[in-house]
């Protein structure tokens, strides 16, 4: 069922889709492509050299487990065939793609086997039998050939027979799990009407990034401290205040000591470096120290003096300073940058109230076109678009020529589709926020997509198909009846040596 359903996919993937997004849909199974071909080889022998199976879970009581022939096995070598030679990945990224991807289809095979197996779900032997007539190995051109069946050994049969009985033991299982989903005809109506009535808009777009550098000098003049400096080393105990006490009696006694002991001792990023900090604002250690005035107490260290141990807010630190206390300079050019990327962090709200007044003023002069371009705001213009809140494929997506990174995350938007869809002919929009930037929007022009219907009759149940398949996929990989040990055993196979 798989593999007949990955070959129509890869086929429907060469369509054109910007006509009908949905088309997408066909190509929403994910395919596992980069896998080596010797993992067939080496690995199985070195995995099962005496014969013994390896087992990488459960599922229930089930073991999932690997040996040669076995529903795993066949499993990996069938990703293995759809190996491309020539992507130059990583070769223990690759074998791990091909191994995993194997695991979690037995996994969820396993899991329906177990689930039938609890409720007594069991197929007749007539059926089974009539099955392996018609459709299992022993055909010839589509016919039964009893030469064929006589020339298979005993133990080929029995396994023939356990995986066509287990292929409709699964079939029962998913049969009544995917016709057990109902869609009724008002669901048909109410998706049809989502994606039915659409409209584009006029957007005024404008980045934080051109908050003035004459309003980030006014509030660094204004908060000169803040950016007060020093380079520092420091120390990070995470263990109790009596350690960091007893690591800073030793560097208080031997300053000359506290690179090598940072080094041996500290459990932060800056250890390896012997506790290097670099160039450190006063800021930095706001976000850091648990009191807010240790923060004198480390700029009125001199050269070389250490701190006492100072909380933080996950521990204990001990600073020692390299450089004696600096202002910022506020006529160096570096400085603008330094400044620029505190108020995007910490100051934000500064900077939206800034661009809200100005989206106000333009509201109110009303004209969205004009008005913006005095303002050096960005005009753009979306193509026509439904309410598609999460880019959801079986709607139009927004689309804008030249945009900027930020306007590509409209789709997610909640308060721009609000606006968007609130707008009549003339108004311009309340601000909305995208993340470093600020759009006002006006409407365009409205109008209805009467094909849209049509595409949900052909293709919904497609999506709905898909959705179910994820949802089942996600159900049994996230159980807690799955014990997945996969990584530790993979690693001690393959990876060792």
């Amino acid at each position: 069922m798989g593999t007949k359903k990955q070959k129509e996919t890869e086929t429907i993937v060469d369509k054109k889709i910007d006509k009908h997004p949905v088309l997408y849909v066909f190509s929403f199974i994910i395919l596992i492509v980069i896998i080596v071909t010797f993992v067939g080889a080496p690995v199985a022998s070195k995995m099962s050299g005496n014969g013994a199976k390896i087992v990488f879970g459960k599922y229930g009581d089930k073991n999932i487990d690997f040996y040669p022939g076995n529903y795993l096995s066949e499993q990996r070598d069938l990703l293995a065939q759809n190996l491309d030679k020539n992507s130059g990945a990583d070769i223990q990224y690759q074998a791990y793609q091909v191994w995993r991807g194997a695991f979690e289809r037995t996994v969820i095979h396993t899991a329906i086997l177990w689930i039938t197996g609890k409720n007594s779900v069991n197929v007749s032997e007539n059926k089974i039998d009539t099955t392996l007539a018609t459709y299992g190995p022993y055909t010839v051109n589509g016919e039964f050939s009893i030469e064929k069946y006589n020339s298979t050994s005993r133990a080929e049969k029995n396994k023939n027979r356990v995986t066509i009985k287990e292929s409709l033991i699964k079939e029962v299982y998913l049969k009544d799990f995917f016709q057990g989903i109902k869609v009724s005809k008002n669901e048909y109506d109410f998706v049809s009407q989502m994606g039915r009535n659409e409209r584009s808009v006029d957007i005024a777009y404008t980045s934080f990034d051109n908050y003035p550098e004459s309003a980030m000098l006014d509030f660094a003049k204004e908060n000169l401290d803040i950016f007060k400096s020093m380079e520092l080393s420091k120390i990070t105990i995470l263990s109790s205040e009596k350690d960091a006490k007893k690591v800073h009696s030793i560097v208080a006694a031997n300053p000359d000591s506290f690179s090598d002991t940072a080094k041996n001792q500290s459990k932060d990023s800056y250890a390896d470096n012997g506790g290097d900090m670099g160039k450190t604002f006063n800021y930095s250690l706001k976000m850091e120290l648990k009191n807010s005035s240790d923060i004198e107490k480390v700029f009125a260290l001199s050269r070389g003096e250490i701190s006492p141990v100072l909380e933080t807010i996950s521990g204990w630190v001990i600073y020692k300073c390299n450089t004696a206390p600096v202002m910022l300079d506020l006529n160096d050019s570096t400085s603008v940058t330094t400044i620029r990327n505190y108020m995007k962090n910490y100051e934000t709200g500064k900077i939206e109230d800034y661009f809200i007044k100005i989206a106000d003023k333009i509201k109110t002069e009303g004209n969205l076109k004009q008005a913006a371009s005095i303002n050096n705001f960005r005009i753009f213009e979306t193509s026509s678009f439904p309410v598609n809140y999460g880019n959801k494929l079986l709607f139009k997506k927004i689309e804008i020529e030249n945009a900027p990174a930020d306007l590509n995350s409209l789709n997610y938007n909640e308060d721009f589709f609000t606006e968007a869809f609130s707008l009549k002919e003339g108004d311009i929009s309340e601000p909305v926020i995208l993340g470093n930037s600020l759009v006002l929007l006006s409407l365009n022009k409205t109008s209805v997509n009467e094909e849209f219907a049509q595409i949900v009759e052909a293709y919904y149940p497609y999506i709905l198909q898909q959705l179910n398949d994820q949802s089942l996929t996600s159900y049994f990989l996230k159980s807690d009846k799955l014990t997945d040990n996969f990584n530790t055993v993979f690693s001690k196979y393959f990876l060792a040596n």
